[in-house]
């Protein structure tokens, strides 16, 4: 099954089930198209995205302060591509939020990509996050929205994950 998100302008191409790629008409990948379970954290998100320097990047970039909390997601059906293709989709897409120094400890730069997540009926748009340090698998991304996600969703509930 592959999901439709608005604002695709390009071809659904199935990988397989769960996983789709959104091309150009000239070929070249505009979006991946993942499914995913939720999982719980450790709340690290919420202690990085109180930090003001942090915050101001992501206000920037989704246009109102975020959500204080990232929401963890395991990537499901994904293989070393689709892996692959995201480290593409940074490399091309991605924006970078800086790193910086305070109280003489060093916080990390990292990338963020757009992303919508589908669940449900619901359509969140926010951003994926990718430490450039982090204890997660690369199974496992951070998304950082406007609105607690999990007043839309539970533990454990498999959603869709629009990437680019």
């Amino acid at each position: 099954m592959t999901c439709s998100l608005k604002g695709d302008s390009g071809k659904n191409v199935l990988i397989r089930p769960g996983v789709s790629k959104v091309m150009s008409p000239s070929g070249h990948q505009l979006a991946l198209k993942l499914r995913g379970k939720i999982v719980p954290g450790v709340g690290e998100g919420k202690e990085y995205l109180s930090i003001p320097e942090y915050t101001e990047q992501f206000t920037r970039l989704l246009h109102t302060p975020p959500f204080p909390g990232t929401l963890n997601i395991r990537l499901e059906g994904i293989g070393s591509a689709e892996l692959e293709d995201i480290e593409k989709l940074k490399e091309h897409k991605g924006i970078l939020i800086n790193g910086f120094e305070k109280d003489g400890k060093e916080y990390y730069p990292g990338i963020s990509l757009p992303c919508t997540l589908l669940i449900g009926k619901e359509e969140i748009n926010g951003l994926l996050f990718f430490p450039e340090k982090t204890a997660h698998s690369p199974v496992i991304v951070e998304v950082i929205s406007r609105v607690r996600i999990m007043d839309f969703a539970a533990q454990e509930e498999m959603v869709e994950l629009k990437i680019g």
